[in-house]
């Protein structure tokens, strides 16, 4: 990579950067370390539909998404669990 500063007035300068990509890398395999057996139930569901797959093109963005999707699902069957289970438990 290299880059270019061109300066302009009143102390801005324009810096433009020149990257060259190389190969991307691919997604050989995914692993899940479940810790809690409660979460595993959970996760487990989205990991089926998951929207990465072996041998996709990896993006750092689409990863962080990807997660914080499986993060609000979880979080949703969890507090509809501990719902439903405080309901039975009052009647």
């Amino acid at each position: 990579s290299r880059y270019e500063i061109a300066y302009k007035r009143n102390r801005k300068a324009v810096v433009t950067y020149s990257v060259r990509q190389g190969e991307p890398y691919r997604i050989h395999s995914l692993a899940y370390d479940y810790q809690d057996t409660f979460l595993e139930q959970v996760l487990r569901q989205d990991t089926a539909s998951t929207l990465i797959r072996r041998g996709d093109i990896f993006d750092l963005f689409y990863f962080l998404c990807s997660g914080k999707l499986i993060v609000s699902r979880a979080t949703s069957r969890i507090a509809a669990t501990t719902d439903s289970r405080s309901t039975t438990s009052a009647t």
